[in-house]
Order: C-alpha cells, then structure tokens, then sequence
C-alpha cells in the first residue's frame, strides 16, 4: 500500500496512521500487527514499486504473520538513498532499496557488484548476489553496520547510447561519456576507452542535446522514460554493468520481529526481488522488439565485441582494485 506523507495530496490507506512514517509500529511480543515502512527513492511508476514493493506487500498479507507494509516511493522519507541507509541505521526507517553504490558507502567491498563486465548476465549476478558470496559480503556488512539485504534482484542492464555505433573500445576514444560521479563509474568509462564526464541526471538530456557530452549509458527503460532517444541515433548493446537493487532491512526492525514475522518478511522480500527482475527484464524485451522495427527512433547496434570489452575492464580495474577485492573477482568471474 502506497502513502503519502507530504501536506497536500496526503493518500490514506484506511485504518492505518501517519504517526509511526518511517518505523515500525505494534510488536510481536504483546501479539499487535507490526507496522513496516519501506521507503525508497524510486518513482511509484518504477517496476521496483510496481511490481516489487505490490509483491512484497501482497506476501505479507498472505503469510498471516501479523506484518503490514507501508510503501513511501519518490524520496518521500528521505531525499536520497544515502539519507536513507543513514535513516535505517539510526531506527527512523525499516527497509529500503539500496544498489551496490550506495551499500559500499558503508562497506567498501561492495563496490565489486558496480565493476564493469564483472557479471556475464542478470542469472549470473542473482546467482552470486543471492549464493554463498552474497551471503558472505552482506552478512559482513550487517556486522559492521546493521543494515540487512533480505534478498536482491535485477536492476537493468546498462548500455551506451551515441551518435555513432560504439562495437569495440576504439570506437569510444575521445568521445565524453556521462558517468556516475564516483569513483568506480568513472573508472568504469576508462575502463572501456571512453572520457568520463561526471553530469547530473537531472541535466542529462540538455547536456546531450547541447554536446556538452557525446554519449550516455544506463539500461534500455531508462533510455526510453527519459527519452534520450530523442538526442542520440544508436543504442549500442554494449551490456558493461549488470546492475542490481537489494531490499535493506535495519536491525531495530528485524528485532522487533518474531521468528516467524522475520521469516515471513525475507519471503516477501524474495518475492518481491523477483518480481521486480521479471518486470525489469519484461520491459527490456519489449523495448528491443519496439526499438528493432523500421520505424525505431534509435537504432539498435548489436555487433558490439564483447570480448574486447570485458577484456579492456579487466586489465585497468583489476590492478587499481585487486588489493581491495582480494579474491572476490576471480570467485565471481569463475563462478
């Protein structure tokens, strides 16, 4: 169930308060329903609420538990996703969703998830993140920071839009790639041959359109919401990072929970992931079909060496980070 908590607009879902936004309500040791508030700074329209947060709401609802969930989407606890984390570690929020840009923030290993071509698909990085060595780098950062991934899923598949082709890591030298401003994501566009150019997204579209810089990436839906279509000629399916979205858990939230109550939230929160994954992947199929037609507003660029990519990624992060990710790549790349 969605709310609002901003003064005008204010959505209510009947019988529940806004008094307790944000932390948990009820306990389970005097049998009162618990109250959970998931806040994220995703849109109410991304599949990560749609499907996702619905998902996870739907499954507490049918687990019987005595666990009801609060979705607060678009920034409404908190600005971004970092005030967020800080939130769930102080006990103001219950659960969130957090990518491995933001998790690395507290636990600097994490940033390994963002490496570019360190995942060959999205079945491999779902394999990893909820196998044996996502169990063992997030049961770390609970340790070190009580913030708990119950389960995380698909993001999308990050690709390059430019006006020309992009098929091997040449084609992409001298060319200004808008990054994330951190320091892997810049790695990242170095990594593959590009010049990084740290730009807002808020910025983005005018950035392109003006030539401040040549070229963008981010997964196919966000290409199309955003309509960069409308500035760049080609998606080249260059596939450089396979991203990912955790559902975050504080431990003052988990502590309130009975045995079962916390069973019954990891199951939603594996719902949840999945749900959203298959929404995410859903979209991107039906957006290459739209995309591959005569009539496309981009083309479609497919024979990109993907080889020659992964290749260049490996030999300029390997060296720069290889003391600080130990054998986590070798684990993950042969896995």
């Amino acid at each position: 169930m969605y709310k609002s908590i901003r003064p005008v607009a204010v959505v209510l879902v009947a019988g529940l308060s806004l008094a307790m936004v944000g932390c948990s309500s009820g306990g389970s040791d005097d049998g009162g329903e618990v109250s959970l508030g998931l806040g994220n700074v995703l849109s109410e329209t991304h599949p990560w609420n749609v499907c996702g947060a619905d998902a996870m709401v739907t499954s507490l609802g049918e687990s019987g538990a005595g666990v009801s969930l609060e979705v607060y989407p678009a920034g409404q606890t908190q600005a971004d996703t970092l005030e967020q984390l800080d939130a769930l570690q102080s006990g103001t929020l219950d659960l969130t969703f957090a990518g491995p840009a933001q998790l690395a923030t507290r636990s600097e290993v994490l940033n390994i998830f963002d490496a570019a071509y360190m995942f060959r698909d999205a079945d491999h990085l779902l394999e990893v993140m909820n196998g044996e060595i996502g169990d063992e780098v997030f049961g770390d950062l609970a340790d070190e920071s009580g913030l708990n991934v119950l389960s995380t899923g698909y993001y999308g598949t990050r690709h390059v839009t430019a006006n020309k082709p992009v098929t091997e890591p040449s084609d992409l030298d001298g060319m200004k790639l808008r990054v994330i401003d951190s320091p892997l994501w810049i790695d990242n566009a170095k990594a593959i041959g590009a010049e990084p150019t740290p730009v807002a997204f808020a910025e983005l579209y005018l950035a392109l359109q003006q030539g401040v810089v040549d070229a963008e990436e981010n997964p196919l839906p966000t290409i199309s919401s955003e309509k960069f279509f409308e500035v760049q000629d080609y998606v080249s399916l260059t596939a450089h990072n396979i991203g990912a979205e955790s559902i975050v858990a504080s431990q003052t939230a988990l502590d309130k929970l009975s045995d079962s109550q916390v069973e019954a939230l990891n199951e939603a929160a594996i719902a949840g992931a999945e749900a959203a994954t298959k929404c995410i992947q859903d979209e991107e199929d039906d957006l290459l079909k739209e995309w591959s037609a005569e009539d496309s507003p981009i083309e479609v660029v497919t024979d990109v060496d993907l080889d020659a990519f992964s290749q260049a990624a490996e030999d300029y992060l390997l060296p720069k980070y290889g003391d600080q990710w130990g054998d986590l790549y070798d684990r993950i790349r042969n896995s």
